[in-house]
Parts: structure tokens; C-alpha cells; sequence
């Protein structure tokens, strides 16, 4: 998906189902959201690689859910994400983040607390380094490998609830949950 590939105009749900691929980039503006009424659903499954660049989902506001099953490798770059509502990711084998993967590139007073993200079944998260996720409603992991927490990775200045369940964690560094 090169960039402006879909743009999803006013009062809009737009769809998007990728499955059984190879290999799937979403480059730098790619997805866009002309207004604040504009939903996005992009639901990911089967695929051994994933790759998310920096403001794929372009947007000022807006109402955006991603769902990623059933693949080998996905890759998020910083500030991905202008706007999301939703994240859901199962049965991943290896989750690579940057800083700011899951920040919303929007000012904090537009930042959404209401954010969820479960993520299960995940095999290997090298590193969760600083400011990967935002201000949150619920955050969970359940099943999951992680090997590395970094200082000040759940940066958010409101989170709700942040859940390890049947997960290991290898290495929790100083005010990884400031």
C-alpha cells in the first residue's frame, strides 16, 4: 500500500481484509481519514510478514480498529498511528517495536485513553522499548513472550488496566510503568 492508496471520506466505514499473502507494507500515509466521522477496520490474517510504517493511518481524528491473526513477523515503526481506537493481535511469532509504536502521532489533549490492545499468543517480543504505548483503557497480554520492558515503556499519563496473564517476562527495567 503505497501512500494514498485509500483515503475514507466523511460518515465512512471502510474495510480492509488482507489474507493469505507473502509479504504486506503499509508505507508512510497510505490509509487516510478525511474526518473525524471516518471509521477504518483493517483485519490482517495469514501472513508471514507485516510491516507498518511511520503514519500509515493518516488522520486528525477518526475511528480506527486493527486485527492481526495468524502471522509470522510484523514490524510497527514509530508513531504508526495518527489515530487508533483498537488493536487486537493473536498468534504472532515475532513482534518487532520502535519507540512510539502504538502513540498516536496526534497532541496529547487529542490522545485517546479509551485506546485497548490485547495482544495473544504472541511467541516472541524482543523489546518493548520507551514510549511504545499510550494513555489506555486496557492493555493485555496473554500468552505472550516478552524478553525486554525498557524504562518508561507504558509512558502513558492514564492507564486504566495493564494485564500479564500466562506470560513471561525476562527483563523489567527501572520505571518501566512510570
Amino acid at each position: 500500500f503505497k501512500r494514498g492508496a485509500i483515503r475514507i471520506s466523511e460518515d465512512r466505514k471502510f474495510s480492509i481484509n488482507i489474507k493469505n499473502v507473502k509479504f504486506t507494507q503499509m508505507d508512510d500515509k497510505s490509509l487516510t481519514l478525511i474526518s473525524p466521522s471516518s471509521r477504518l477496520q483493517l483485519f490482517i490474517e495469514k501472513v508471514n510478514e507485516l510491516n507498518l510504517k511511520r503514519r500509515f493511518v493518516s488522520a486528525k481524528a477518526g475511528n480506527v480498529k486493527l486485527s492481526i491473526d495468524l502471522v509470522d513477523t510484523v514490524s510497527v515503526e514509530g508513531r504508526a498511528f495518527d489515530v487508533l481506537d483498537r488493536i487486537s493481535m493473536k498468534s504472532v511469532n515475532t513482534l518487532k517495536l520502535e519507540q512510539l509504536s502504538f502513540k498516536p502521532n496526534v497532541s496529547p489533549p487529542l490522545q485517546q485513553p479509551q485506546f485497548i490492545a490485547e495482544f495473544t499468543n504472541i511467541h516472541d517480543i524482543p523489546s518493548m522499548p520507551p514510549d511504545s504505548f499510550p494513555s489506555a483503557a486496557r492493555i493485555s497480554f496473554t500468552s505472550c513472550n516478552i524478553s525486554d520492558i525498557e524504562t518508561n515503556a507504558f509512558s502513558g499519563n492514564q492507564m486504566s488496566n495493564l494485564t500479564f496473564k500466562n506470560s513471561s517476562l525476562d527483563r523489567i527495567h527501572t520505571h518501566a510503568f512510570p
